[in-house]
């Protein structure tokens, strides 16, 4: 489904829920057009709807979403260079996943506090928190999840100059995408892989995966 085509469903979700009063569904609708204007990288307006759609989960004590929407929250201060403030919201979320046992949560926080101390360019932390992660995507079985945490920490060992490292995580990562079929996956990792044979200044080697 194209972000405009979501955009849509989501403004009519929300226009029916606000005629017959449904706090749950403007939460949602609120959440889903937040992440429409996210993904456009208009993130003053997708705090907007976030925080108006926070408000309303936390009301409502729907403690798996308010989890997710403090995610949401931290990763459009990550977006705007605002590190300290991304950093308390997946701390949050983080406290409410563990509260009610919700491991994709837990481990989806630990990826949003790991990309703190990257941007923060604290790696140890970050490699630390993106190996938390991934020891819970792997026991959940969350193979996409945990494809995504391999290729970060590929990007912790290419900063940190393991080149080595960071090879053996990026084919990690890409034979999980294989499997799946997830071909832009595939692609970003192939693209990766030039960076770290860039960063060698092994240009022409870079080369063939750009």
């Amino acid at each position: 489904m194209s972000d405009e085509k979501a955009m849509a469903y989501a403004q009519q979700a929300m226009d029916l829920s606000k005629k017959i009063n449904y706090e749950k569904g403007i939460a949602g609708a609120d959440f889903n057009i937040g992440s429409y204007y996210d993904n456009m990288s208009e993130y003053d307006r997708a705090k907007e709807h976030f925080e108006s759609s926070l408000i309303l989960f936390e009301k409502l004590g729907m403690k798996r979403e308010t989890s997710k929407t403090n995610s949401s929250i931290g990763n459009v201060y990550l977006s705007t260079g605002k590190y300290e403030k991304g950093l308390q919201h997946f701390l949050k979320a983080l406290k409410i996943a563990e509260s009610i046992h919700d491991k994709k949560g837990v481990a989806n926080s630990y990826i949003g506090l790991g990309n703190v101390y990257l941007y923060m360019s604290d790696n140890d932390k970050g490699l630390d928190y993106y190996f938390k992660a991934l020891s819970i995507q792997e026991e959940i079985n969350d193979q996409r999840g945990a494809s995504a945490s391999i290729a970060n920490i590929a990007i912790v060992y290419t900063n940190q100059g393991n080149f080595e490292k960071a090879i053996e995580y990026h084919l990690k990562s890409m034979k999980i995408d294989e499997s799946l079929g997830y071909q832009i996956g595939v692609a970003q990792t192939l693209t990766n892989i030039g960076v770290v044979y860039y960063e060698q200044k092994d240009f022409k080697k870079s080369l063939e995966y750009f």
